[in-house]
C-alpha cells in the first residue's frame, strides 16, 4: 500500500511540475502558525464553543482538514523548525534554545531560490531573528515588545494584508508567513469574546507555574495553572469555584485570534488571490489547560501533540479527512508545498507530500509513524500509531520503572490508564531512534575492575536537562543543580549522550574506588571532530586521542561526536528576547 501511495504521489508530483512549469508564475504561498493552539478547542474541530467562525467559513469553502495531525515537538522553536525542514527533531537537532544552523535549509531559502518575494511576520521570542528563523526571508518583522498584547497579533496580520493587497498577477510569487502568540500564555481575557463563554471576573489572569523538580520526577518540567488577581497582587492555584477560568481565558484568546485572521480570509475571497494561493493554517503544538493534572505544554500527551491542520490549495475542492483516512503531520507540510509549487529538490524529508491526498489522486493515505521528541524541558520521546502511543523517557534521572509508558487509545483516548513496563521491540527502535540521530557527544564508560568507576561531569554540555541515555534505562547516575555523577559498577558499561551545542564546555573528573590518588581530571570544548579516549593503565590515568571504535580491555572513557553532523553555536541572546520568553513563561 505505502509503495503503491509512493509511485501514485511521484507520478502526480511529476504532473504538478510539468504543470507549474509551463505557468508563468507558480501559486503563492500563506502559511499560518498559531503558537500554542490545541485543535480540540476549534469550533472547526467539533467543539462546542464558537471560537473560530471566521475560519469555519473559510475553510468549508476552500479549506481540506485534517482531523488528526501530530507535531513533531512539545515545544515552540523545534516545532517550527520541524515545519521549516520537513525534518523530523531527532533528525534536526536544534532541541534547546539555540540558533538554528545554516546547514539546515529552510523553507524560505528553497521559495527564495525559486524566485518567491519572501515576508515573515512573527510574535518573535523563539521566532525572534537571533534563533536564526529568519535565513531566506527579504523581510523578517518580529514583535519586540516584551509583554503579550493584542497589538502583536493586529501588526502581523496588517503586515500579511499589506503583502497580500499589493500582489498583482504579473508579480513574482510570494511566500508569507504569519505566526502569532495570541493564544499563548499568560492567559488574559479578550473581549467581547470572553464574556461570551464565561461568567467569572475578567480581570483575572492565568499564568503557569513550574512545580519543583526533584531526583524523584527527574528533569521534567512540570506546571500548573496559576491564578493571578493584578489588582491584589496575588497568585496561586486555582479554587474549584473558579477552574473553569483557565478555558475561558484560553477560548476568548482563541476566538480574538479568529477574529484577527477575518480579513485575511475575506481579502483570499473577495480576489482572485485566493485561486493564486497555496494557504496552509496550522500551530506548532497544543495546549494543557490543567488536565492531567498539569498545564502548558512540553507534554506528550494528546492534548499538546495534536494540532489543526487546513490546506488550501488552488483548483480543490473543500473536504475532511478523518483518522481513517488520513493522518497528517507538521513535518508534511514541507514536502507538500514544494511539491504543490513544483519545486525542485533532491533532499530527503523525514514528511511526506500530502499533494497525492489533497489532489483525489488516493482516497487515503496512511504516513508513516509519527516521532514526537523534547529533549528540553521534558525528556521525552513517542511512538504514536493509529490507536496507539508509546512513551520513553530519555532521561537517566528517573526510577526505570517509570521509563516506558504505552496507551490504548481506543479503549482509554483520556489516557488514565497507561500500561507500564518494558517492551523490548518497542525499546530497540526508540534506541535506535535515539541513538542514530540527534546531535550529541557519546560519552561511554567501561569499567574493567574491580572497583566502582566514579565520575563527576560539569560544564554547560553537562547540564542536567542536556543529559540522556540511549539505553532508556540506567539508574546509575544522579543530577544537582549544576552537576551529573554517577558510579560505574565493577565490570558494567554506561553511555550517556551530551546534547551539547558546539562550542559547549565540558569537564570530567573520574577515579577509581574511593582513593582520590586515582582522581584525574579533564576539560574539553566541543565540537564535531572530537574523538577523545581517557583510560586507566593499571597506575595512572592517561588521554589520548583515540578511534572510538578500537576498544579495549582496558577501563577508559570515550567522548565522540554521534548522530548527525548539524550542530549550532549558542545564540547570545539578548536581553530583550530573554525578556520577551519570561514573559511567554519560557523562563523561569
Amino acid at each position: 500500500m505505502l509503495l503503491l501511495l509512493g509511485l501514485l504521489g511521484s507520478s502526480l508530483a511529476c504532473r504538478q511540475q510539468e504543470k507549474a512549469a509551463s505557468t508563468e508564475v507558480p501559486y503563492n504561498v500563506l502559511l499560518i502558525s498559531i503558537d500554542t493552539l490545541r485543535a480540540d478547542h476549534l469550533s472547526l474541530y467539533g467543539y462546542e464553543r464558537s471560537t473560530t467562525p471566521h475560519l469555519d467559513t473559510w475553510a468549508r469553502q476552500r479549506g481540506q482538514v485534517f482531523e488528526t495531525a501530530f507535531t513533531s515537538s512539545p515545544w515552540t522553536l523545534p516545532a517550527h523548525v520541524s515545519l521549516f525542514t520537513g525534518l523530523e527533531a531527532t533528525t534536526h537537532g536544534v532541541n534547546h534554545p539555540q540558533a538554528v544552523p545554516e546547514r539546515l535549509d529552510l523553507l524560505a531559502e528553497r521559495l527564495q531560490r525559486r524566485g518567491y518575494r519572501t515576508h515573515a511576520f512573527t510574535g518573535g521570542g523563539f521566532l525572534h531573528p537571533e534563533f536564526a528563523l529568519d535565513q531566506g526571508f527579504d523581510e523578517f518583522v518580529a514583535w519586540e515588545e516584551a509583554r503579550k498584547a493584542p497589538e502583536e497579533i493586529a501588526r502581523n496580520v496588517e503586515g500579511t494584508l499589506r503583502v497580500l493587497a499589493a500582489h498583482q498577477p504579473e508579480d513574482p510569487p510570494f511566500f508569507v508567513f504569519l505566526h502569532t502568540y495570541e493564544t499563548h500564555e499568560p492567559y488574559r481575557a479578550r473581549q467581547p469574546y470572553f464574556d461570551q463563554f464565561s461568567e467569572l471576573p475578567s480581570n483575572l489572569e492565568v499564568r503557569l507555574r513550574q512545580n519543583p523538580m526533584s531526583p524523584e520526577t527527574g528533569r521534567s518540567v512540570s506546571k500548573f495553572p496559576a491564578l493571578v488577581d493584578p489588582e491584589r497582587h496575588v497568585a496561586g492555584r486555582i479554587p474549584p469555584e473558579l477552574e473553569a477560568i483557565t478555558a475561558d481565558l484560553y477560548d476568548s484568546g482563541v476566538a480574538s485570534m479568529d477574529a484577527h485572521l477575518s480579513p485575511i480570509w475575506k481579502l483570499l475571497e473577495r480576489s482572485d488571490l485566493g485561486d493564486r494561493t497555496i494557504v496552509v493554517f496550522t500551530s506548532d503544538h497544543g495546549e494543557l489547560l490543567g488536565e492531567h493534572g498539569v498545564g502548558g505544554h512540553s507534554y506528550f500527551w494528546e492534548e499538546n501533540i495534536r494540532i489543526p491542520l487546513v490546506i488550501a490549495v488552488p483548483g480543490q475542492p473543500p473536504r475532511r479527512f478523518t483518522s481513517d483516512t488520513a493522518t497528517a503531520r507538521l513535518i508534511d507540510v514541507v514536502p507538500t508545498v514544494l511539491d504543490a509549487t513544483a519545486t525542485a529538490t533532491e533532499d530527503a524529508f523525514d514528511g511526506t507530500s500530502l499533494l497525492p491526498l489533497l489532489a483525489g489522486e488516493v482516497s487515503e493515505m496512511t504516513t508513516p509513524t509519527t516521532w514526537i521528541y523534547s529533549s528540553k524541558p521534558s525528556s521525552w520521546l513517542a511512538l504514536r500509531r493509529p490507536g496507539f502511543k508509546y512513551v520513553f523517557r530519555t532521561d537517566p534521572f528517573l526510577a526505570r520503572s517509570l521509563q516506558q509508558e504505552s496507551f490504548d487509545l481506543r479503549r482509554d483516548p483520556q489516557e488514565g490508564s497507561p500500561r507500564m513496563g518494558d517492551d523490548e521491540a518497542r525499546r530497540r527502535v526508540a534506541v535506535e531512534k535515539l541513538t542514530s540521530a540527534p546531535p550529541a557527544h557519546r560519552l561511554h564508560f567501561v569499567n574493567h575492575e574491580s572497583e566502582s568507576l566514579f565520575v563527576l561531569l560539569q560544564g554547560d554540555a553537562a547540564a542536567p536537562v542536556r543529559v540522556k541515555t540511549p539505553t532508556l534505562a540506567c539508574d546509575c547516575f544522579t543530577w544537582t543543580e549544576d552537576t551529573v555523577s554517577g558510579e560505574i559498577a565493577p565490570h558494567r558499561e554506561a553511555t550517556l549522550l551530551l546534547e551539547a551545542t558546539m562550542g559547549s564546555t565540558l569537564k570530567i573528573t573520574v577515579r577509581l574506588g574511593e582513593s582520590e590518588a586515582d582522581e584525574i581530571s579533564g576539560s574539553w570544548t566541543l565540537d564535531p571532530d572530537l574523538a577523545r579516549s581517557l583510560y586507566w593503565t593499571g597506575d595512572a590515568w592517561s588521554a589520548t586521542l583515540a578511534d572510538p571504535r578500537k576498544a579495549t580491555e582496558t577501563t577508559q572513557i570515550q567522548l565522540t561526536p554521534q548522530g548527525s553532523t548539524i550542530r549550532s553555536k549558542r545564540p547570545m541572546v539578548s536581553s530583550e528576547v530573554e525578556q520577551q520568553l519570561e514573559a511567554l513563561g519560557y523562563v523561569n
